[in-house]
C-alpha cells in the first residue's frame, strides 16, 4: 500500500509486495490483500494530487512502439541495464562490507563518514542529492542542456557511489528511487547516443525503458516494476519495449546480483514456508535406525517342520534363510505346500532364493515404497557382502517414524 501510494502506482505496488520477497517466485497468498490495501492507500494519498502520475510526459512528446527495428535498440538497452545493475549491486554491497569492517569506528560515527563523502561529491555534482526525480523530469521535458551526455555518464556512476555510501555507512535511505534515477541517467545517455542513428526513437522513450529495465533487473522483480513504470509515466504505449528490456536485464544481471540481500530464491527457501516445503521426515530416517536385529532365521539345510515352528514363534509369516551369516533366501508360509513331509523336506527346496533386500543406508521412505509391493511384508537388510543385518517391516518403520517425530518435537520445544 505504501509503495503503491507514494509512487502513484497502485497495481505495481501491490504486485511488488508479492514479488520482491523472492528472486524467482511470488507470494501469491498476499496478492489480494495487497491489492485491497493498495487501492485504499492510493485513494487517500493521491487525492490531494488529483491522481496524476508521478512523472509528467509533455503533450508534444508522443510515446509508442511503431518501428520493429527499434527492438534491436531495446535489446541493447536491456543488456546495458543488466550490466549496469551488476555494477550497482557490487559497488553497493562492496561499500557496505567496507564499513562493516571498520570495527574500531563507532557505528554511530560511520554515517557521518558516508555523509562527508557524499557531501564532497555533491559540492561538484549536486544532482546526486535527494531522490533525483526532478532531474528525471527534466529529461522528460527534453531539457538536455542541463544534462549533457558527459554529465549523464558521470552522474550514472556517481549516483551509484553516493547511494552506496549513504546506505552502506548506516545512513537512512532506500534503493528504489536511486535505482530508478540511476537507470534514467543511463537511459538518457543511451538515447542521446542512438538518436542520430534511430531518429524515430525519442530520448524520453529510451529513458523510460532503461530506468525500468535497470531497476527491474537489480530488484529481481521485473513484472511488478514493469507495471509500476507504466503507471508512473502514465501510459502503456511502451509496454512491449519494456517487456523486452526488463526481461533481458533480469537475466543479464544474474540471479546472485540482487539489491535486496534478504531476498531468497523462492518460497521453498523461505523460512515462512519451511514446514510447507520441508523434506518428508521419512527421507531423513535410515533403515539402519529402524531394522530389527533379533530376527528369526533358519539354515537352508533345516527341515520345513523346524522352519514352521520358527515362523510361528516369531508371530510373522516368513523366516530368513541364511548360512554362515550370508543370505540364502526367504521362506514364507504361503510358499510351503501342504502335501509334503515337513519332517524330511529341507528348507532350500521351498525358499525364495531372491527375496527383496535393502541396504541399511537407504531411508525408510524407500523401504516403505518397496514393502508396498512385497507380499511377505518384510524386507531383509543386507550389507555389501550380502551378510544379513536384520529385517524391517511396517511395524519397524512406524516405530522409527514415531521416534523421529518425538525427537523433532523435543528439539522444537527446546528452541
Amino acid at each position: 500500500a505504501g509503495i503503491g501510494s507514494i509512487f502513484m502506482a497502485p497495481l505495481g505496488g501491490a504486485l511488488l509486495s508479492t514479488e520482491i520477497l523472492y528472486r524467482q517466485d511470488f507470494e501469491v497468498e498476499a496478492l489480494i490483500p495487497a491489492i485491497i490495501a493498495s487501492v485504499v492507500g492510493y485513494s487517500i494519498f493521491a487525492y490531494p494530487f488529483h491522481y496524476v502520475p508521478l512523472f509528467t510526459i509533455p503533450q508534444n512528446t508522443i510515446l509508442g512502439f511503431s518501428h520493429p527495428e527499434a527492438l534491436v535498440v531495446y535489446l541493447l538497452v536491456g543488456v546495458l541495464a543488466g550490466l549496469g545493475g551488476i555494477l550497482y549491486v557490487r559497488v553497493f554491497y562492496g561499500i557496505q562490507k567496507l564499513f562493516s569492517r571498520m570495527k574500531r569506528v563507532s557505528k554511530y560515527f560511520r554515517p557521518a563518514i558516508g555523509a562527508l563523502i557524499v557531501g564532497i561529491i555533491a559540492m561538484f555534482f549536486p544532482e546526486v542529492l535527494g531522490l533525483g526525480y526532478g532531474w528525471v523530469q527534466q529529461i522528460f521535458y527534453n531539457n538536455l542542456v542541463l544534462l549533457p551526455l558527459y554529465l549523464l555518464i558521470i552522474l550514472f556512476f556517481l549516483k551509484i557511489v553516493a547511494t552506496s555510501f549513504t546506505i552502506g555507512s548506516g545512513g537512512s535511505g532506500g534503493v528504489f528511487a536511486p535505482g530508478i534515477v540511476t537507470g534514467a541517467f543511463m537511459g538518457a545517455a543511451i538515447g542521446i547516443v542512438i538518436h542520430p542513428f534511430f531518429p524515430f526513437l525519442d530520448v524520453t522513450e529510451v529513458t523510460i525503458v532503461c530506468m525500468i529495465a535497470f531497476f527491474g533487473g537489480v530488484s529481481k522483480a521485473p513484472i511488478s516494476v514493469l507495471i509500476m513504470g507504466t503507471e508512473m509515466t502514465g501510459g502503456f504505449a511502451l509496454f512491449l519495449p519494456l517487456m523486452l528490456s526488463t526481461t533481458v536485464a533480469y537475466f543479464v544481471s544474474g540471479m546472485k546480483n540482487s539489491i535486496y540481500s534478504a531476498q531468497v530464491k523462492d518460497r521453498a527457501a523461505s523460512p515462512a514456508h519451511k514446514l510447507e516445503y520441508d523434506r518428508p521426515i521419512m527421507d531423513d530416517v535410515l533403515v539402519s535406525d529402524a531394522l530389527r536385529s533379533d530376527y528369526p532365521f533358519v539354515s537352508p539345510d533345516q527341515t520345513l517342520k523346524e522352519a514352521i515352528e520358527s515362523i510361528r514363534g516369531s508371530k510373522t509369516k516368513s523366516v530368513v534363510v541364511r548360512k554362515h551369516g550370508k543370505l540364502e533366501g526367504l521362506l514364507s508360509l504361503e510358499e510351503i505346500p501342504r502335501d509334503v513331509d515337513y519332517s524330511n523336506s529341507p528348507v532350500r527346496n521351498y525358499m525364495n532364493p531372491n527375496p527383496e533386500t535393502i541396504s541399511p543406508d537407504e531411508n525408510i521412505h524407500n523401504a516403505l515404497d518397496i514393502l508396498s509391493r512385497v507380499p511377505s511384508g518384510k524386507l531383509i537388510v543386507v550389507g555389501k557382502e550380502r551378510e544379513v543385518i536384520g529385517t524391517v517391516g511396517f511395524a519397524e518403520i512406524a516405530d522409527a517414524y514415531n521416534r523421529e517425530i518425538r525427537r523433532l518435537k523435543k528439539l522444537k520445544a527446546a528452541q
